[in-house]
């Protein structure tokens, strides 16, 4: 299948092209069908500012030499489909290709091989999955760009049905390359890839053609190359989304049963209120306080990650984009790329100026934007139009893990697991402070009323007794409280209190109530009482002793008699 004839430069049909010409023929223009259709042609110019312009099939190949010859061959892409006016994935016209870009630089086990090594174990990977084979395979100086080309779908006569085929075919494609290294964001329809014959200036390498199917004039069957991927046919396919959607409908009826649609109802509400207040999901915070704390959190994330605090190449460009995405909502646009430069000699100082321009430009077009108060519509709805990326967004994009969370400390940057975790610890020591605090409380009143007692000159035995506790216990407390000075706060208790308080602390560590244990001494008695009480009911034996008043000297010497007499239960 992938031969070492097949990885040198692909050659020209005709003799007379050149490379760039012959590639710009072969994607787009070999049948000459669909001329209304236009192509986004880009470029990084001498100043180092990303141009972009729209041609019609008639002026491509003369007006991509003119920027080619002004641009000394460098840096120069093209997208993949076409489009009826400018290149925005709303304005697209005909789909005419399914791509992948592969940052093969990126993933150690493939850093260091060629190209070609990769072109050929990439493709042999597709062939074991079953998936069919490019029909071009480009090494774009640093990476491999890999396209299936298919003959033009016009997206208008087929509506939103191919366009979310398409979208899947995509995800497929990328799944089964994953380990090679692609690039998540090289997905979308207005895409671009750098040309053949063209020059990249990261590394002065040559953009060549490494494979060709059938002389690069190959085009798959849209059909036939869904068919192939998915494995069932397009009758299969809608009879399945229509099994789908019937059971999608069969829940949405449920759930209104249920009032799910109130709460949806009701959250909508609150999110609409939110958006006009200016304010986030996140505990009601201001978005701006929320992205700055995430460009802070970025930076830390850098310091955890980075044993030396500056960002590996690969990884660079991503970084400082989310940074500078969260610095456009705390920063005014005509400042911001200096900020981002002042940033960026901290965690990346190899980054030019031009780079780092490059790579946060269409983060400085948004944040013009909004700054003039302009806004966009997005799935319906009128928005911001700088970018609002999603925690687990930024997660994947990044590869941040849950440990890198921990140690960075990240909040904004969390993700729900952790999330969950954080909190169930804080509410558990939450709980923890609640009982501690009790007890802490009940022990200041027993201690309050003890130093009472032996500032009134009661001696140590008798103090023990009234707190029903033992006279060690009463010593080793009247001893702190010394060395302390008093109690540290006096809390006036009655001495019932006092006493009820101590005796609760002590039943806690026993698991026998303080008078379960003078009763033992007096086994009749205990064993009388047992038969006259019987589960919660308690029946009196002596309700004659109800009226017996206690002397005033005998109220120190409680005995289990003297209780009854109370109509207390010993017990």
């Amino acid at each position: 299948m992938f031969s070492p004839k097949s990885c040198e430069l692909a050659k020209p049909e005709t003799g007379f092209l050149s490379p760039l010409e012959d590639y710009l023929i072969k994607l787009h223009l070999f049948d000459g069908s669909n001329i209304k259709s236009k192509v986004s042609i880009c470029h990084i110019n001498k100043n180092g500012k990303w141009i972009q312009e729209t041609v019609s099939f008639g002026d491509l190949i003369q007006r991509t030499q003119e920027i080619s010859h002004n641009n000394n061959e460098q840096d120069i892409y093209i997208t993949q489909n076409t489009f009826l006016f400018g290149r925005q994935e709303r304005f697209a016209d005909n789909l005419n290709a399914f791509y992948i870009d592969i940052d093969y630089y990126n993933e150690p086990e493939h850093a260091h091989k060629s190209a070609e090594q990769v072109a050929e174990e990439a493709m042999q990977q597709l062939e074991r999955i079953g998936f069919p084979e490019p029909t071009h395979v480009i090494s774009s100086g640093r990476g491999l760009q890999i396209l299936w080309c298919i003959k033009r779908e016009r997206l208008t006569m087929h509506g939103n049905d191919i366009r979310k085929r398409w979208k899947a075919i995509q995800r497929h494609l990328s799944a089964a390359l994953k380990s090679f290294g692609i690039d998540e964001n090289a997905k979308d329809i207005s895409r671009v890839f750098r040309i053949v014959g063209t020059i990249n200036s990261k590394n002065g390498a040559l953009v060549k053609l490494i494979w060709q199917k059938d002389n690069g004039f190959y085009r798959y069957k849209f059909e036939d190359f869904a068919n192939q991927v998915f494995g069932d046919t397009r009758e299969e396919y809608l009879a399945k989304r229509a099994k789908k959607d019937r059971l999608k409908a069969e829940q949405r009826a449920q759930r209104n049963k249920n009032n799910v649609l109130n709460f949806k109802a009701k959250k909508e509400a609150r999110r609409k209120k939110r958006a006009s207040e200016g304010k986030t999901i996140l505990n009601g915070l201001p978005i701006s306080v929320i992205m700055n704390m995430r460009a802070e959190e970025l930076i830390r994330l850098v310091k955890v990650r980075f044993a030396d605090g500056q960002i590996d190449e690969g990884q660079r460009n991503n970084f400082i984009f989310h940074i500078a995405v969260a610095k456009s909502y705390v920063t005014q646009s005509s400042s911001l790329l200096q900020k981002m430069i002042k940033i960026a000699q901290m965690i990346a100082p190899d980054l030019t100026v031009k780079d780092i321009e490059n790579s946060i430009y269409s983060v400085l077009t948004r944040a013009e934007k909004a700054e003039k108060g302009e806004l966009i519509i997005y799935n319906g709805r009128k928005r911001d139009p700088r970018y609002q990326y999603s925690t687990r967004r930024i997660i994947n994009d990044l590869g941040i893990t849950s440990e890198e969370m921990k140690q960075a400390g990240l909040v904004t940057l969390a993700s729900p697991e952790l999330k969950r975790k954080r909190k169930a610890v804080k509410e558990r020591q939450r709980r923890e402070d609640l009982g501690a605090r009790e007890k802490r409380e009940a022990k200041n009143a027993v201690n309050s009323e003890i130093w009472k007692l032996h500032l009134d000159g009661i001696s140590q035995t008798e103090i023990a007794k009234e707190m029903s506790m033992s006279r060690s216990t009463v010593r080793d407390r009247l001893k702190k409280l010394k060395a302390e000075g008093g109690p540290l706060e006096m809390v006036e208790v009655p001495v019932t209190q006092a006493k009820t308080a101590a005796e609760s602390s002590k039943a806690k560590s026993a698991s026998v109530t303080p008078s379960s244990t003078n009763i033992l001494t007096f086994r009749p008695i205990r064993r009388r009482l047992k038969k006259v009480y019987e589960g919660d009911i308690y029946n009196d034996p002596f309700p004659e002793f109800h009226d017996i008043p206690l002397l005033d000297e005998e109220t120190r010497y409680i005995t289990p008699v003297r209780q009854l007499a109370a109509g207390e239960v010993p017990f």
